[in-house]
């Protein structure tokens, strides 16, 4: 009977990779076997102290920028409460006021003539309040004269 040649392959683990890129072995200065664990443990020692400083610093920075934060969060609230109060109908009409612009005490009135008029005998002028809607009419506000859409 034929022996068995078949030799299975060593697969190597990380730390077999990197002895083997680092070139680390028993004839290397007589390294011992858990050199290469060593150099990993320090690796992450490394990493661990730079994550702890660096976050530090982020707190530093944080703790000097929330004052200024804090100021401007007040100075925006004052300012959204005095944009609001300007805002309001009895201020705008009180600044207007200053400026001769006055509300109108009347209501507004709705101009309403026929689509197939041609002369001005048609026309009529309708108060808001009044339900006068024929299909037949254009209806238009009376300080704009825009064109008021009618509702069936």
């Amino acid at each position: 009977m034929k022996e068995n040649s078949y030799k299975p392959t060593k697969k190597l683990t990380l730390f077999g990779q990197l002895e083997k890129r680092l070139h680390i072995n028993s004839t290397f200065l007589n390294t011992p076997y858990y050199l290469s664990r060593l150099f990993y443990l320090f690796f992450l020692g490394l990493l661990y102290i730079w994550n702890a400083h660096y976050h530090e610093k982020m707190l530093h920075k944080l703790n000097q920028l929330q004052p200024m934060v804090d100021s401007l969060r007040v100075k925006h609230m004052r300012l959204q409460s005095s944009y609001m109060f300007d805002s309001k109908q009895s201020e705008v009409a009180k600044k207007a006021a200053q400026l001769g612009i006055y509300e109108s005490k009347v209501p507004p009135y709705i101009i309403a003539f026929s689509r197939n008029a041609t002369s001005a005998g048609n026309l009529h002028v309708d108060p808001v309040l009044k339900s006068s809607r024929t299909s037949s009419t254009l209806r238009f506000c009376a300080p704009c004269l825009l064109q008021i859409p009618e509702h069936k």
